[in-house]
């Protein structure tokens, strides 16, 4: 996989007073899915960087009849995604999750997909979800028509740059912020540790030179 240089594609954007709840805990999605099966995918690769998950999985060929392509080889994907699920901290419950917010890193075709999905529970405005680096914001996801939707998508040289500016370790601190208004009308806001995603992306990309997907 080659990534493109685009630097232009990182924008700078103007500070942000943040107001509001900023304890929420943030609690990655752990379901031990290394050892669990999904729409016939099993995981063969499970690496974890902070609340990062770097994934590889494998699945058998489609059937013909009753009877399985021999001269198929199995389906393989990997993907690197962040699941981050949004309850009532005083209870843990399987039942107490009301929303969850998540982002995926995947190949399509010779480059990236970066897929941002928003569970409808949550509402979030234009320029409530973004990237900072020692607090101050350097990339905002401001595609309201997707916001709207639920999921926002990037692909060819708007994800490599994504990629580029979530592995930036030039700084002490950097963080995804996301704001939003849940199904109480409470605002809140959730912080993502982004300084692990580099070693996560560089699993992922080892992963997809050793499967040669």
């Amino acid at each position: 996989m080659r990534l493109l240089t685009v630097a232009a594609a990182v924008l700078a954007a103007g500070g942000l007073a943040v107001v509001g709840l900023t304890t929420t805990e943030t609690r990655a999605l752990e379901e031990k899915i290394a050892h669990t099966q999904s729409g016939g995918w099993k995981t063969t690769h499970y690496s974890k960087y902070s609340d990062w998950e770097s994934i590889c999985e494998t699945r058998a060929p489609a059937t013909v009849g009753a009877l399985i392509s021999i001269n198929r080889a199995l389906e393989e994907r990997c993907y690197l995604r962040l699941v981050d699920r949004i309850g009532d901290s005083e209870i843990t419950g399987a039942n107490d999750r009301f929303g969850e917010i998540s982002t995926v890193v995947q190949q399509d075709g010779d480059g990236l997909r970066v897929t941002f999905e928003i569970e409808s529970a949550l509402t979030i405005d234009v320029g409530e979800f973004y990237l900072a680096r020692e607090d101050f914001p350097v990339w905002r996801l401001d595609k309201d028509v997707c916001l709207g939707t639920g999921e926002c998508s990037f692909s060819g040289p708007a994800a490599d740059a994504l990629v580029r500016a979530f592995s930036d370790q030039t700084g002490d601190a950097l963080h995804m912020q996301v704001e939003f208004t849940d199904r109480n009308d409470q605002k809140l806001i959730r912080k993502w540790p982004m300084l692990p995603f580099a070693g996560a992306f560089a699993d992922f990309e080892n992963n997809i030179h050793y499967t040669g997907t």
